[in-house]
């Protein structure tokens, strides 16, 4: 009996040392509502009348392949394929007394924005990537899935010569690929002021935002997308003299180096900033 208890009171000692787990986390409330149950991309197009049409043409509703990719990236919130991978609602993952982020929606900014949009409504976080190369492709993916996808490539920029003094080359050239980037984005921009509804890869239907939360480019470019001088840093005050020099320089002024760009792509796409949205690459940045 004395053995019994003893041994109990063992065991009671060992589990009180096991420490308890301090990692605790907190959803956003008003986010990730569904509302009701609908069709994706691949049910409508099993469903539609001329589906007879893939024997032919094994792209059908789509021209060809290339017109397909774009079709499939068009439907990534509701593709099938990440039906597991897929993160909805903003939420925030306490270690201890400290705040551990991961992806978007584990940021304060996705928290912040959600607080902004209607009751129930998603976040469709849009990522965008440009490349300055002879083709200049503009690249997109989404922030609601946590694997490693490839980025799809939307649209290529024109990059003309205009017969004009060398002065006016590159503001010419910079309207106009804020022009281009402007009627690529239209459709994006106008869902992140007033949303539509979307089903994710489980059909059930989405209250959807799309917000810009970043644009990967190298620093010439972002200077031109956050339409400064290009000796002034796209992200706060500091001129070109000044990187580097620890000192915090505040967001850049309205006033102040600009590069002559008076309709930028993003001047319309709500709660958006360049000085929060750039993110330029880790092999231009550090090198």
């Amino acid at each position: 009996m004395c053995k019994s208890l003893a041994a109990q009171a063992g065991q009671h000692k060992l589990k009180s040392t096991i420490p308890v787990s301090s990692t605790t986390g907190t959803c956003h409330p008003g986010s990730g509502y569904v509302f009701g149950t609908g069709k994706n991309m691949l049910d409508r197009l099993e469903d539609d009348k001329y589906a007879y049409q893939q024997k032919i043409n094994h792209y059908y509703p789509f021209h060809d392949e290339g017109e397909w990719e774009l079709g499939k990236f068009l439907q990534l919130f509701s593709d099938p394929i990440f039906v597991n991978h897929m993160t909805f609602i903003p939420h925030h993952v306490d270690v201890g007394n400290q705040c551990e982020y991961g992806d978007y929606m584990s940021t304060d900014m996705a928290w912040k924005i959600q607080d902004h949009l209607p009751i129930g409504a998603t976040q469709v976080p849009i990522i965008l990537e440009s490349d300055k190369t002879p083709m200049h492709p503009i690249f997109i993916i989404i922030g609601n899935i946590d694997l490693e996808v490839p980025w799809r490539c939307i649209a290529y920029m024109l990059i003309v010569k205009f017969r004009v003094h060398p002065d006016y080359q590159s503001i010419l050239q910079a309207w106009l690929w804020h022009r281009c980037m402007d009627l690529v984005c239209d459709n994006l921009k106008a869902v992140a002021t007033e949303g539509c509804f979307m089903p994710d890869p489980f059909r059930f239907i989405h209250y959807v935002f799309t917000p810009l939360v970043a644009h990967v480019c190298n620093l010439p470019e972002a200077t031109m997308i956050a339409a400064v001088a290009k000796n002034a840093s796209p992200l706060t005050m500091a001129m070109q003299e000044q990187f580097g020099d620890e000192i915090l320089h505040l967001p850049p002024a309205k006033a102040l180096n600009l590069s002559g760009v008076h309709m930028p792509y993003w001047r319309d796409w709500i709660y958006v900033c360049p000085s929060i949205f750039l993110a330029s690459e880790i092999l231009h940045r550090d090198h």
